[in-house]
This record gives structure tokens, sequence and C-alpha cells, in this order.
């Protein structure tokens, strides 16, 4: 009988907390990301997750920060330092979607604060339309990574479902024909992980589903 294998979510394989790099791009594996840069000012990993047709930058925690501080990554191979162009955040400044002008909050205006106003001149305003969007320059490299990522991952010749990849990039991998039981590597035992989506841009409403 050969013996049980074991997930990468079970194993202690990772690279700690204290070893992690600031503006460091990392393989991680986590619920929703597969590269993340480490942000130390949260001790997590900003990524690119999809959800509801939309990809955006998010941000999970590094696994030792325990279920009470949401730690769901653990980092497995530290890679490039990101460019020192890019800033290292998930969103960008705050404006008002009409003007474009940079806004800010103060307190509620009920606890005697200003509300939201803006900065350029102080003035508060109730009408304004505060919005935000993920960070385009990080947006774009992550995404430049993963598809690069995605097309070295797994070797020309494995066999592999259109979902799902060995995350050790093992060359012996079979379709797993849709069972979404099976989690693991037949080969190697190490867990299956998500394909990346190969997209230049974040996919939106109305874009076809890739193949």
């Amino acid at each position: 009988m050969s013996e049980p294998t074991v997930s990468l979510l079970q194993r202690d394989e990772f690279i700690p907390l204290a070893d992690c790099e600031p503006r460091r791009l990392y393989l991680i594996h986590s619920r929703n990301l597969t590269l993340g840069v480490y942000d130390p000012a949260q001790q997590g990993f900003i990524g690119v997750r999809e959800k509801f047709g939309s990809r955006y930058l998010f941000t999970e925690m590094h696994w030792e920060l325990g279920a009470q501080g949401f730690g769901t990554v653990k980092p497995l191979e530290a890679l490039e330092l990101l460019p020192e162009e890019i800033e290292l955040r998930e969103r960008t400044d705050t404006t008002d979607g009409p003007s474009g002008r940079p806004v800010a909050f103060d307190r509620p205006v009920a606890d005697g604060g200003k509300g939201w106003y803006f900065m350029d001149t102080g003035e508060a305003d109730q009408t304004i339309r505060a919005s935000s969007r993920s960070n385009p320059a990080l947006l774009a490299y992550l995404e430049r990574r993963l598809s690069e990522f995605a097309a070295q991952a797994v070797p020309p010749d494995t066999i592999v479902c259109s979902d799902f990849f060995c995350l050790k990039g093992c060359g012996t991998i079979t379709s797993i024909d849709g069972d979404v039981a099976t989690t693991t590597c037949p080969s190697c035992g190490a867990e299956l992980n998500r394909r990346p989506r190969l997209s230049a841009r974040p996919r939106r409403p109305g874009d076809p589903r890739p193949t």
C-alpha cells in the first residue's frame, strides 16, 4: 500500500515570516493567489485575484499569523525584487469619481468631522463620490509574471486539465477528468494548484471566459 500523500497546507516546508523580504516576489500557496509581492506593513502578499469575472489586486496574510490574523499564505520560493519604480501598495489614491480630484475622509459629520473633503483645498463636500482602483503598475507587473510563470511551470509534455497543474511542475500528471475530489499530484504528492489565468489586462464584464 502506498503512503498517503500530504497536502502542502499540512507541511511545514515554507519560508518563515521573519525571512520574507520586503518587495520580493514569491511563489506562494494560498487560497486565491499563485504569486505575491511581500508587503511588510501588512505582513502579507499582494497578488492577482479573479472573482466574478474581474481581476484585481488582493492581499493575503502570511500563514504564521494564524487563523485570528487570517493567515493563508505559505511562501514556497523567493523570486525577484519588485522594480523600484513600482509602488508597493494595493490601491491607488482615493479620488472623487466625477472630478478626479484627490479626496480624504476626516470623521463622520455627525461626530463633528468634515466627512469627505478635497485634499487640494480642504473643502468638505457631501456629494463627493470617493473611489480607488487597483494599483495599475503593480497589477500589470503581476499579470505579466503570472503569464510567464504559467508558461514555464509545466513542462511541454505534461498532460493537465485546463484548470489545474502540479505546484512542483511534475511532468507525469494526467487530466483529472472533472474529478473535483482529486487534489494531489499522482506522481509526487504535491497539491494541484489552479492554473493562473493568462490575460494582458483584467477581465471585464462581457469578455469571453478563457478556454
